[in-house]
């Protein structure tokens, strides 16, 4: 009986430079680009760092069209796809490695480029407030920014006392 194994990587960043799009010898599309995730700690001094982190990301297919299409630098987005590493010997000898994450599935979280030539965008005058393009394969794109007329307003709140452990009843 074979052991089970699992192969996942997901992120949720931005991109940190429009994606690169070629194609394999027999016509499949290749997009590739990196996605920066922050994160916070703490030393063991105390003192509070920030660091953030790169993950090189290829997908294939329609897949790496609709990210041509979408994406563009800083726009945030949530990649699903597992890791592969691979190597190669450049013109030197030298071996080198790259671990990158192969896309399965790509959310668009902030607006990257139009989604169409012709959309408006920024006037409130989208008719919809969010579309879903089923790509095949288990891959939806979403794009689910809301207009400005369909946001929801800011609702005034007022502070509250400060509670005291002494006022908890129980």
């Amino acid at each position: 009986m074979a052991v089970r194994s699992l192969n996942s990587a997901q992120v949720i960043g931005n991109i940190t430079a429009d994606p690169q799009i070629r194609s394999t010898n027999n016509g499949t599309a290749v997009a590739t680009f990196a996605v920066a995730t922050n994160r916070e700690y703490t030393t063991s001094e105390g003192d509070y760092q920030e660091a953030a982190d790169f993950h090189n990301v290829v997908a294939f297919g329609k897949l790496a069209e609709i990210c041509q299409n979408l994406l563009q630098k800083g726009s945030m987005v949530y990649i699903k796809g597992r890791l592969q590493t691979r190597t190669w010997d450049d013109d030197s000898g030298k071996k080198n490695y790259r671990t990158e994450i192969v896309a399965e599935d790509m959310i668009l979280l902030a607006r990257g480029k139009p989604m169409a030539e012709g959309a408006s965008q920024g006037s409130g005058s989208r008719s919809d407030s969010s579309s879903s393009t089923n790509v095949g394969g288990g891959i939806t794109v979403t794009d689910d920014i809301p207009d400005e007329d369909s946001a929801p307003k800011k609702k005034d709140v007022k502070k509250e006392e400060q509670v005291d452990a002494e006022d908890i009843p129980f």
